[in-house]
């Protein structure tokens, strides 16, 4: 399910169960992957975070349109950085493993 205007891209049902979904992506692979943030994403991530909640995903898929092979990892709350505040919120993510 696709909702607009809200701080996630996709939201998945499974039963009762539901994961909320953000995805970035870029066309180069880098070796850190830096995301920048709405403050709603940021406050959403910052929530789950707090409840230690296993309902969040952040994907990125790095490489798209210019490589044969995307790279694409997925990051729990647990495993995503405190959003950094400067003009806009940012989070810094390692693509390599």
């Amino acid at each position: 399910m696709i909702r607009k205007g809200k701080p996630y891209d996709l939201l998945a049902i499974k039963g009762t169960n539901r994961r909320y979904i953000e995805v970035k992506g870029s066309m180069n692979k880098p070796s850190n992957f830096r995301a920048l943030l709405s403050l709603n994403e940021k406050k959403l991530i910052e929530q789950y975070q707090q409840n230690k909640s296993k309902h969040y995903r952040f994907h990125i898929v790095l490489g798209i349109g210019r490589f044969k092979e995307q790279i694409h990892k997925i990051f729990t709350t647990n495993k995503i950085p405190k959003p950094i505040p400067t003009n806009h919120y940012y989070i810094t993510l390692p693509t390599k493993n």
